[in-house]
C-alpha cells in the first residue's frame, strides 16, 4: 500500500489520467467516447479526476502470470472507506486512475508502482468540505431466507 500525502502531486497523477484519456480518443476503447467531457472540464481548470482531494491511497499486488486477481488490495481499501467516517475522513474510490494505470506508463511512473507489482485499486481521501447531516434515504432491505 502507498499513500502519496502531497496534494501537488496528487493534481500530477491526475494530470496524467487526463492525458491517458487524450491518448485514447478517436480509439476502439470503450471509454473513448466518454473522455472529451471529463477533458474539456480539466482544460477549464477542474478536476473531475481527483476532485482537488489532498492525498491518494492505493493497494499494489506482486505480478503473477497465473492469477490476476486484485481483490485482496480492494478489500484492504474497502477497509479504509468503512473506517474512514469514524475519524472524520471523506474517501472516494478513483476509479479513473484504477482505468488508465494499467495502460499508460507515464502514470505508472507518477505512482512509483514497485518493479514486479501492479496496481489493485485507489482511493482519494481527505477531511471533507461539507458536514454530512443525514444518512441518505434507502429503500427498507428485502432478504428472503431459504
Amino acid at each position: 500500500m502507498e499513500v502519496i500525502f502531497d496534494k501537488e502531486r496528487v493534481q500530477h497523477i491526475a494530470g496524467q489520467t487526463v492525458d491517458w484519456m487524450r491518448s485514447i480518443q478517436g480509439t476502439p476503447h470503450p471509454m473513448s467516447a466518454y473522455v472529451s467531457g471529463i477533458i474539456n472540464e480539466w482544460e477549464k481548470g477542474g478536476d473531475p479526476i481527483c476532485r482537488k482531494a489532498p492525498h491518494l491511497v492505493y493497494t499494489h499486488l506482486p505480478i503473477n502470470p497465473y492469477i490476476d486477481d486484485r481483490t485482496d488490495g480492494t478489500i484492504g481499501l474497502s477497509y479504509l472507506d468503512v473506517a474512514a467516517p469514524a475519524f472524520g475522513i471523506g474517501t472516494c474510490w478513483a476509479g479513473f486512475i484504477r482505468m488508465a494505470v494499467d495502460s499508460y506508463e507515464p502514470l505508472r511512473q507518477a505512482l512509483e508502482i514497485p518493479e514486479g507489482r501492479k496496481m489493485a485499486y485507489a482511493m482519494l481521501f481527505g477531511y471533507p468540505k461539507f458536514k454530512v447531516n443525514a444518512i441518505p434515504r434507502r429503500n427498507p432491505l428485502q432478504v428472503d431466507w431459504v
